[in-house]
């Protein structure tokens, strides 16, 4: 490659959280070949994740992408007649949301189109389903297109589509050059038992290293001193089902009073509220710890013994890696990504959806077994660094860009 001069990429980056979509792209920009491409973000506003762009020295521009597909909005009818002004709150409905982000959509295009032509980006690349404008960009400059999808939309409690679920795989499949999933589920999920050829599995890496350090743990000042930890991390939305980690701990709790359970993640939000209602009702407080967003995640695993995964579909799972390569084992729900990562019996354990009684049997087997915690921890660190190492992330990325690039 010496010599050579590097490949313009237009990153369109959907969200500004700093949540596994998005970690997951800041380690691919991180670690892209820099004599090989050259980076370029496009993000809807500046947030951390732009912040993050900055401190890396990568170029952003903000508000020229708009998500397309939103999260629901829930109002209970009840709640609105009691308050009926809570039904202005029908302006920020998501279907309002796609409507305004589509008509706005030809000036955003024309705007890209100026950055594509100024900047001679040669490739466009789309992280996510909820962003179209790379798409449509890629097709009026002829130029490639990679659509890295992390999430279906059909199913998805998480995204409140306003247009026919079967029209999504069509439209991404005439629109890109290349497609990417992080798990051969949710190709399957997204497009069928037999997908096209043009379609990647790239599993989401770490460096494993970061979190296998054993860094000082982090402190739980609510909780006394000698107990131990069962966590559960990420957005608290319904698709987490975090209601069905709060009874698995009722459960535990009644024979390993010892044990105490945290929630990591944004408090804020309608399902939060109903999981703190739920924690107030079984009157766990005392014992199930909130601590919020955090950022220092090898931190929070250092002070956990066990996480949990209770989604009821989950695309990959990047916390399980994380926590796994932590040492710590993983029990989860069978909701597609992490059955490609747990090893049932030998790194974590598997349990059926919305179960909560066989989640709470498998927290007590190995809250309860020291040899088998041993086996699996070790066991757990080995599978991360063996089959989710990020370079090779970043390898099978790479090899599709330059797929692309060819064609």
């Amino acid at each position: 490659m010496t010599g050579r001069t590097p490949s313009t990429v237009l990153i369109l980056a959907h969200d500004v959280g700093l949540y596994g979509a998005q970690h997951s792209l800041l380690d691919l920009i991180r670690h892209f070949d820099p004599s090989r491409y050259r980076l370029l973000v496009a993000a809807p506003r500046p947030g951390p994740f732009t912040e993050a762009l900055q401190r890396l020295g990568v170029h952003c521009f903000t508000g020229w992408v708009r998500c397309w597909i939103h999260p629901p909005r829930h109002i209970p009818i009840g709640g609105a007649l009691l308050k009926p002004w809570r039904l202005l709150r029908l302006r920020w409905h998501p279907y309002w949301k796609t409507c305004v982000s589509l008509i706005g959509l030809p000036l955003r295009l024309a705007v890209l189109c100026l950055v594509v032509r100024r900047h001679g980006v040669r490739l466009v690349y789309t992280n996510t389903v909820t962003l179209l404008e790379g798409a449509l960009l890629s097709r009026l400059c002829r130029i490639p297109h990679v659509w890295h999808l992390r999430e279906s939309v059909s199913g998805n409690l998480d995204l409140d589509n306003p247009f026919p679920d079967h029209w999504i795989p069509g439209l991404i499949l005439r629109c890109s050059d290349a497609v990417i999933t992080n798990s051969a589920a949710l190709r399957t999920q997204v497009f069928g038992e037999h997908p096209p050829p043009r379609l990647h599995v790239v599993h989401n890496g770490i460096d494993a290293a970061r979190f296998a350090i054993d860094p000082a743990p982090l402190r739980f000042p609510q909780a006394p001193q000698g107990v131990r930890f069962v966590g559960i991390c990420g957005a608290i939305q319904e698709r987490k089902d975090v209601l069905t980690f709060v009874r698995a701990a009722e459960r535990v709790h009644r024979h390993l009073p010892d044990c105490h359970f945290v929630i990591v993640g944004k408090l804020q939000g309608d399902y939060y509220r109903r999981v703190a209602q739920e924690i107030t009702e079984r009157g766990l407080t005392a014992f199930v710890h909130c601590i919020g967003y955090r950022e220092d995640m090898p931190q929070v695993f250092a002070g956990i013994d066990i996480l949990v995964s209770a989604a009821v579909s989950e695309p990959f799972g990047r916390t399980i890696i994380e926590a796994m390569a932590a040492g710590k084992p993983v029990v989860s729900t069978r909701s597609g990504g992490p059955e490609e990562i747990i090893r049932d019996g030998v790194d974590g354990y598997l349990v059926p959806v919305g179960d909560d009684a066989a989640m709470a049997a498998r927290l007590e087997q190995l809250l309860g077994d020291d040899d088998l915690y041993a086996r699996m921890r070790a066991a757990a660190r080995q599978n991360v660094q063996q089959r989710f190492d990020l370079q090779d992330c970043v390898r099978q990325v790479e090899a599709v860009f330059d797929a692309a690039l060819k064609r």
